[in-house]
C-alpha cells in the first residue's frame, strides 16, 4: 500500500472502511505475508488481519465464504468476501518480528446501507452499458484514458462494420478524446454514432437519446449552442417518453448540459433552473456521495463564478471537491480540476478585494483555466497526471481544508513549505515550479493593476 494511502488508513482507526471489488484473502498466515511483500521507498508492507463473529452480523447479505474447494490453489486456503462488505479499523501497529505492519479489522454490519447503495447504484449504471463497452467505461472510471481509446479501437478492428456495437465502441472513443481536449475528434466519432442509431434505429429509441446527449455535449465544446440545445432537447423527450418514473438519473443527466448550456448561452435563470432540478433529482436516485452530484455541483458553481458572486461558487465547489475526494481514486484527474477551481476563485477574491472586478476578471481568467487538453494518462505506470501535477488523497483533503481560510499566496507558501522536507516527489516538485509560476504572474498582474491605476490618475 502507498504510504500515502496508508497515513489515511492511521487516521481512520475506529472507522469503517469497505473494499471497492470482491475480496481475496487467507486463513494461512503464511501465505497472507507472501502476499503482502516487502516495504520499498513509497510502500508499505500491510497485514490485514480480520476478525469475524457470525453472531453479532445481523445482515445476512454479507458474504465471506472458503473457496478453497474450489480454487486452482487449495494450498492458499482463500476466503473471498463479497462486494460491499464493510469492515471497522480496529488498530495499528508494527510487527517488529515479522517486519510488516498488522491492521486488524472486524467484520461488521454497520454502514452497510450506505456502501449498499454505492454498490447497487453501480450495478444499475453497469446493467445499462452496452456489454462490449463495459471494460473501456471501467477504465475510464478509474482515469484511464489510453488505455480506454486502445481498447475501443482494438474492439472496431476486430468487429465487422456493421455490427451493432458500433456506436457505443465510437462513444467511448469519443471520451477518451474529449477528456484530452481533442474535441474535432470527439466530434467525429460521436456524429458517426448518432447517424448510425438515427438510420437503424425507431425515433423514439433510448440508444438515440444517449447519442443525441453526447453530440449535444461535444457542441457544447465547440461552441455551437444552438444546435446542442437541439440535440440536448431531443435527448431530454425521448427520455421522459422511455421512463416512467419522474426521477431518473438519465434524466437528470441531460439537464444538468442542459443547464451548462444555458451558461454559456448567458441565460442564467433558466441555467439555475436546470441544474437545480438536475441536482435535486440526483440526491432522490444516487447515494448521498456521488460523482454526478459533485459534477453538477461543480456546474452550479460556475454559474455563481459567471455572475461575478464568487464566494457562492467557491462554496460548490469546495462541496464538489470533498466529495469527488471521498469516492474517486486518488490519481484520478477530476481531483486536480476541481482543486484548481478552488485555486482560482481564492486569486480572484484577493485581487478583487483591492481593484476593479471587471479588470481582475479580463487578466486572470487565462491563468487557470483548465483545459482538459492538459490531462494526459501515464498508461504504463497506471498514474494520471493533469498538468503534469499529482495529488495524493490525503494532499487534496488537506489543501481543501487549509484553502477555506487562506489565500492563494498562502497556499503556496504552504506547499512550498511541506515540500522541502527530506521526501519529495519528482510530481511535487513539478506541481511547485507551477505554482511558483503562478505567484509570479499573480504579481505581475498586481503590477499591472497598479500601472493602470496610475495612468487613470
Amino acid at each position: 500500500m502507498h504510504e500515502e494511502e496508508f497515513e489515511i488508513l492511521k487516521a481512520n482507526i475506529g472507522n469503517l472502511i469497505s473494499p471497492n471489488g470482491f475480496f481475496s484473502t487467507s486463513k494461512d498466515l503464511n501465505v497472507a505475508l507472501i502476499f503482502a511483500g516487502e516495504d520499498d521507498f513509497e510502500n508499505k508492507s500491510i497485514l490485514f488481519e480480520i476478525r469475524l463473529d457470525p453472531t453479532k452480523i445481523k445482515n445476512k447479505t454479507i458474504v465471506g465464504a472458503p473457496i478453497e474447494n474450489f480454487s486452482r490453489f487449495p494450498e492458499e486456503k482463500e476466503v473471498l468476501f463479497s462486494i460491499g462488505t464493510t469492515f471497522r479499523i480496529e488498530n495499528i501497529m508494527y510487527d517488529v518480528k515479522l517486519k510488516i505492519w498488522r491492521v486488524s479489522l472486524t467484520l461488521t454490519d454497520d454502514g452497510l446501507e450506505h456502501v449498499q447503495q454505492h454498490v447497487n447504484s453501480m450495478r444499475k449504471d453497469l446493467a445499462e452499458t452496452n456489454p462490449t463497452r463495459l471494460f473501456g467505461k471501467l477504465l475510464i472510471d478509474m482515469g484511464q484514458y489510453l488505455r480506454a481509446e486502445r481498447y475501443y479501437e482494438l474492439i472496431l478492428n476486430s468487429l465487422p462494420k456493421n455490427h451493432e456495437d458500433f456506436p457505443s465502441l465510437y462513444h467511448g472513443l469519443e471520451y477518451t478524446h474529449y477528456v484530452r481536449g481533442n474535441y474535432t475528434q470527439a466530434l467525429k466519432y460521436d456524429k458517426v454514432a448518432y447517424e448510425i442509431r438515427k438510420q437503424t434505429l425507431p425515433e423514439n429509441h433510448l440508444d438515440i437519446a444517449r447519442s443525441s446527449l453526447n453530440l449535444g455535449c461535444d457542441y457544447i465544446r465547440n461552441g455551437d449552442h444552438k444546435t446542442a440545445m437541439e440535440l440536448l432537447m431531443e435527448a431530454l423527450r425521448i427520455r421522459q417518453q422511455n421512463y416512467s418514473e419522474q426521477d431518473h438519473v438519465n434524466i437528470a443527466i441531460v439537464c444538468a448540459a442542459i443547464g451548462d448550456n444555458y451558461i454559456h448561452l448567458c441565460d442564467y435563470e433558466n441555467a439555475f433552473n436546470f441544474l437545480t432540478k438536475a441536482l435535486e433529482m440526483f440526491k432522490r436516485v444516487l447515494p448521498s456521495e456521488h460523482a454526478k452530484i459533485a459534477s453538477t455541483l461543480i456546474k452550479i458553481g460556475n454559474l455563481w463564478e459567471k455572475q461575478g458572486f464568487y464566494d457562492r461558487a467557491l462554496e460548490q465547489y469546495h462541496s464538489a471537491h470533498s466529495m469527488a475526494v471521498k469516492i474517486m481514486p486518488s490519481e484520478h484527474p477530476t481531483l486536480q480540476k476541481y482543486f484548481e477551481r478552488i485555486i482560482y476563485i481564492h486569486i480572484m477574491l484577493r485581487i478583487i478585494n483591492s481593484s476593479n472586478r471587471a479588470l481582475a476578471q479580463r487578466i486572470v481568467r487565462p491563468i487557470l483555466t483548465v483545459t482538459r487538453a492538459e490531462i494526459g494518462t501515464d498508461a504504463e505506470a497506471g498514474s494520471v497526471a493533469s498538468g503534469n501535477d499529482a495529488f495524493s488523497k490525503k494532499e487534496h483533503a488537506e489543501e481543501s481544508r487549509w484553502a477555506r481560510r487562506h489565500d492563494a499566496e498562502q497556499i503556496a507558501k504552504y506547499r512550498a513549505e511541506r515540500s522541502s522536507g527530506n521526501r519529495q516527489t519528482t510530481a511535487q516538485g513539478t506541481l511547485q515550479q507551477r505554482l511558483g509560476a503562478l505567484e509570479a504572474e499573480k504579481r505581475r498582474i498586481e503590477q499591472e493593476i497598479e500601472q493602470i491605476k496610475r495612468q487613470q490618475c
